[in-house]
């Protein structure tokens, strides 16, 4: 697993952001319980490159 970051553009896209580090911030700290979220790039990667999921 590699971590990636981009760059984040004013409004809409910034607070989207700003909502998912405070959904994370709480989740990690125990403030709200864990709620599992679709993993898109996943199903993106087996979907574009069914050969790579092999190993």
């Amino acid at each position: 697993f590699r971590p990636f970051s981009r760059v984040v553009n004013w409004g809409r896209d910034f607070k989207t952001c700003v909502s998912y580090l405070k959904q994370n911030f709480l989740e990690a700290f125990g403030f709200v319980k864990y709620k599992p979220r679709k993993n898109l790039y996943a199903t993106w990667l087996k979907q574009a490159a069914p050969d790579l999921n092999t190993g």
